[in-house]
């Protein structure tokens, strides 16, 4: 007898087609289109058959099972459960079976067409739409005082569409800090070998290893291992050739006059009160030497060897180079000149400057006072800022291999005791009993350097660690002079300050360089004493200050290429 499912058959869920196996009690899978249903875990399987059935007794009367044909007909089909089990044939189960296998096949099939057709017409051009960035970082953990903090990034590539402002940024950047590299050693024939460049470079010689890292041969090498970037080098690059349009024909460069040298005709503001062509020249050769531009060897050498010739000629018989320089820029002047034409004979080994460069060595060992400092003229009492620049020189004398008197040296180290302010000589001030300045310490520690203070000296490690804590990089307030000598201090001495204030340096001068107009390379001097220097004095010691990573090898650690 047939029977129709109510409210008291056992069921799972009123709105899934499933229902209790008859024999077991286990959930059975109701296959409409089959009209059977299976259970999987006895076995049994049913026949399915519509019946009719009536309408629903009142919500007052408990439902019950009735025969079918003692109720109403309705148009509503009711799956009936309680029929005996009807035995299959084996022939029909297999064809089941088959069936159930053929579906499964087909709907897989179906699935597989539509995922390769996705793949092929869309999913490939998707994914080349999306900007991607690759990181390749190295870590080092075995971190050392003084060197390079090892657990920096080490190299990283940006892969972004070539039509985003960032990536043209780079490509722009990779362009300009091309043209100081040199990659083709053939287009070199006045530097020295290679292998004599890279043995300096790994020199236990300190003085030896100076100037190595300046070679164009390697510089990018140094550039990436001493923290530099092509945005750096970019922006080296383009106050280079502000600088070289703002030459005068007779090879000097002017601190008041550069808005008259070239096609300027004032174009360019900013220009500085003090009057010294000498010590003017002086610093651009000083940021040109720095990027390994010489008289012999880049695209600035005819800027850097009509520069050179005018320092010569402007030389007096005692060896001053400042004679026509404003009384409070005339030691300043001499040192500068200095500088530059140690450098430029020790880069080239040219005996032409070898003499002129001496000489002037000479003359600024006479002019040093009896108790150790430098001031503005031969014979004045000492400052810290006259005097730390004398101290340059004379560094930089020694590098190039030149005569220098011990007995200056030991007078120097005198003077440093006089404006230090406190005991161990980790802050230091212009003058003796004034108030301790941070471009003051910055100055007075890197010359402590140079007269040979290790980086185990009490003074130097509080100094430079006070430094990197109260006085970092602001950017809202800049200051050309201290960001100078704090930036080679901090360089010599590596370590995570040296990681933490690069990152800032650079990123605070790199941003505020001008961009556009005939100004464009150079910086605003809005800087103190900027009036006094004016445009061409902050741009070179801005220039200077971004070439840090190769100008001078640093003294505490050897540079890995």
């Amino acid at each position: 007898m047939l029977m129709i499912l109510n409210s008291s058959t056992p069921t799972l869920d009123p709105g899934v087609d499933a229902c209790a196996c008859p024999a077991c009690g286990m959930p059975m899978s109701i296959r409409l289109w089959l009209r059977s249903a299976d259970c999987l875990r006895c076995g049994t399987s049913i026949a399915l058959d519509f019946l009719p059935i009536a309408e629903p007794a009142p919500r007052k009367k408990r439902a019950t099972l009735r025969p079918a044909s003692t109720q109403e007909v309705t148009d509503t089909p009711r799956i009936d459960i309680t029929a005996p089990p009807i035995a299959m044939s084996r022939r029909r189960r297999m064809w089941r079976s088959l069936h159930q296998l053929l579906s499964v096949l087909m709907s897989t099939i179906t699935h597989l067409l539509l995922l390769i057709l996705l793949a092929i017409l869309g999913w490939g051009e998707l994914a080349d739409e999306t900007p991607s960035i690759n990181l390749s970082v190295e870590f080092d953990k075995n971190e050392r005082e003084g060197g390079l903090v090892d657990d920096r990034l080490r190299t990283v590539g940006f892969e972004l569409p070539l039509d985003s402002p960032q990536r043209q940024e780079e490509i722009e950047a990779e362009e300009w800090a091309k043209q100081l590299a040199i990659e083709d050693l053939a287009a070199a024939p006045n530097l020295p070998p290679l292998d004599r460049v890279t043995d300096a470079l790994e020199s236990d010689d300190r003085y030896r290893r100076m100037l190595s890292a300046r070679d164009p041969r390697i510089r990018s090498q140094v550039l990436e291992a001493e923290g530099g970037t092509n945005l750096t080098e970019a922006a080296v690059a383009r106050a280079l050739r502000w600088m070289a349009l703002h030459q005068h024909t007779d090879g000097s460069w002017s601190l008041d006059r550069f808005h008259r040298a070239g096609d300027c005709d004032g174009r360019c503001q900013g220009r500085g009160s003090m009057g010294s062509d000498e010590g003017a020249t002086a610093l651009v050769l000083q940021a040109m030497l720095g990027a390994g531009q010489t008289h012999r060897t880049g695209m600035y050498r005819n800027s850097v060897s009509h520069g050179l010739q005018y320092l010569i000629a402007a030389q007096r018989r005692n060896g001053s180079l400042a004679a026509d320089s404003s009384r409070n820029a005339g030691m300043y002047a001499h040192a500068l000149a200095t500088i530059a034409l140690a450098d430029a004979y020790a880069l080239t080994g040219d005996e032409m400057l070898r003499d002129p460069a001496q000489r002037a060595v000479n003359f600024l060992i006479a002019a040093q006072h009896h108790a150790g400092g430098w001031r503005y003229q031969p014979g004045d009492r000492g400052d810290l800022s006259v005097t730390g620049w004398q101290l340059m020189a004379l560094h930089s004398a020694r590098a190039a291999g030149l005569r220098v008197e011990t007995s200056a040296l030991m007078r120097a180290h005198d003077f440093l005791d006089q404006v230090r302010t406190d005991r161990i000589g980790s802050t230091y001030a212009y003058l003796p009993d004034h108030r301790a300045s941070p471009a003051m310490t910055a100055e007075g520690l890197l010359s402590r350097i140079y007269l040979g203070w290790k980086q185990s000296e009490p003074g130097l490690r509080r100094g430079v660690r006070e430094l990197a804590r109260r006085y970092p990089v602001n950017i809202h307030e800049p200051n050309i002079y201290y960001w100078y000598y704090a930036t080679q201090l901090f360089h010599h001495w590596g370590g995570r300050e040296w990681r933490e204030w690069n990152e800032a340096m650079a990123d605070a001068l790199v941003t505020t360089q001008v961009r556009t107009g005939h100004a464009a390379g150079s910086w605003d001097p809005n800087t103190p004493h900027g009036g006094q220097g004016g445009r061409l004095y902050m741009t070179v010691m801005a220039t200077c200050t971004l070439e840090v990573y190769y100008r001078h090898a640093p003294l505490f650690r050897k540079i890995e290429l």
